[in-house]
């Protein structure tokens, strides 16, 4: 499961944070193909290619995103002409 946030929920200003799942007792891994992701939307930086991606989710005009092909699939379901 992959949750975007429009802020940093987890509170330590890093882009992405992978939340891995053990057994505290046992301290063992609990490897049971779940997976969670939180994405730190408020790292919009142009540096990292995650924070293009975050720029463009939160971008209003979908002409200003960084990604052709997305920026191409928004205008597209919009109903815009793409060029």
């Amino acid at each position: 499961m992959i949750f975007i946030t429009e802020n940093d929920v987890l509170g330590a200003n890093k882009p992405i944070y992978h939340i891995d799942r053990y057994v505290g007792e046992c301290n063992v891994s609990f490897d049971d193909g779940e997976y969670i992701i939180y994405v730190n939307g408020a790292l919009k930086t142009k540096e990292t290619e995650l924070g293009q991606l975050m720029s463009d989710f939160f971008c209003t005009d979908a002409k200003d995103f960084h990604y052709k092909a997305l920026s191409e699939k928004v205008r597209e379901l919009a109903g815009e002409k793409t060029a």
